[in-house]
């Protein structure tokens, strides 16, 4: 079974069900853009929470690997490119002295890139790059909002905002795993 197709999982779940996967300390290691379609696999998988029926224990439950399919508005062609309905920015803060205010360090200046989706591509599945992500927000009813850490080979780390224009966004995954995540 091809990873990046839908074919051949066993669970799915919309964002628009009840119980949905979360992405928290979740990171992607391959991206492809098909059609009206980008798909983001996670080797490790998702978390399940406590409530959600594939889930038995009281805690969160990894899932075995995963791919996350987001459905977006448009076909991709002439007037509507990819970049219109996927947006991605980078920050990275610079320290370049110590810098105190109020008792807590703060950046000098922080710079912010946009990679295209091209780019984000071809960083992501030739291994350079890998996306860690933090937090999701519902997005305008258009789509949404992740925030996560985008690690580099070099062993930097930078911040991101990933933005998507999207109809609806399906998790599909094959097992969980046999025991739950350990409670800190």
């Amino acid at each position: 079974m091809d990873q990046l197709t839908t074919d051949g999982w066993r669970f799915t779940a919309s964002e628009n069900d009840e119980y949905v996967p979360i992405l928290h300390d979740c990171i992607a290691t391959r991206i492809e853009i098909a059609g009206r379609e980008l798909r983001l696999f996670f080797p490790e998988g998702f978390r399940l929470l406590p409530n959600d029926p594939h889930n038995p224990y009281d805690t969160p439950l990894p899932t075995k690997a995963g791919l996350l399919v987001f459905t977006l508005f448009f076909e991709p062609d002439e007037l509507f490119q990819p970049d219109d309905m996927v947006r991605m920015e980078v920050f990275h803060d610079y320290w370049l002295r110590p810098y105190r205010l109020f008792r807590r360090s703060l950046p000098l200046f922080t710079v912010r890139k946009k990679p295209t989706l091209a780019r984000l591509t071809e960083k992501i599945n030739s291994r350079k790059w890998k996306l860690e992500f933090y937090d999701k927000y519902k997005h305008y009813e258009m789509g949404y909002l992740y925030e996560g850490v985008l690690y580099e080979t070099t062993r930097r780390y930078h911040e991101f905002r990933f933005e998507i224009d999207c109809r609806d966004a399906r998790y599909y995954w094959n097992d969980v795993s046999d025991e739950p995540e350990r409670q800190y």
